[in-house]
């Protein structure tokens, strides 16, 4: 499954520690914005990030056109994760992101969006990590989620979520 990371949400996961087993299961794609934006040698996770890109972990795409409806977006990394999104044309793949203003625009887009610990719950839906791995992981990305993302995430990897559902549905 492939997932689209917007900036502030790939790094929230690298500082984490999740990033890797990320990239071990998702087929994860940035588009060159993100990536100016997270490989900044000014602060070690744009260090790390800039090494998976290196290594194939993570993908760089160029966003060679952008939809007409990504004009309810802002310019530069946003419209650009939107954009690539829509260009891979998979009705699988997900964005990643955690900023509430472009999670609305892309509801009403009908783009599905994944928050980091959604990513979590999702890792752990797959086998790609222990639900015991993944609450450290939620733990330490606490102070940097919504309290609603901490407790639905906490919750739904203390009981599953079950039944194979997408963990970032609202079905």
């Amino acid at each position: 499954m492939r997932i689209v990371m917007d900036a502030d949400a790939l790094i929230k996961l690298t500082r984490a520690g999740a990033k890797e087993a990320m990239a071990a299961v998702f087929d994860v794609v940035l588009p060159e914005a993100v990536q100016r934006e997270t490989t900044s040698d000014r602060f070690p996770d744009g260090l790390l990030i800039a090494q998976n890109i290196q290594r194939g972990r993570l993908q760089v795409h160029v966003v060679r056109e952008v939809p007409l409806e990504a004009a309810v977006l802002p310019e530069g990394g946003e419209r650009d994760v939107f954009a690539l999104h829509r260009s891979l044309g998979d009705p699988a793949a997900r964005i990643v992101s955690d900023d509430r203003r472009l999670i609305k625009r892309l509801a009403m887009l009908s783009i599905p969006v994944w928050t980091p610990g959604v990513v979590l719950v999702a890792l752990v839906e797959r086998g790609g990590v222990s639900r015991a791995q993944a609450r450290r992981w939620l733990e330490a990305l606490r102070a940097t989620v919504s309290a609603d993302e901490y407790v639905a995430c906490s919750a739904a990897l203390e009981e599953g979520i079950g039944g194979g559902r997408d963990p970032g549905s609202s079905a």
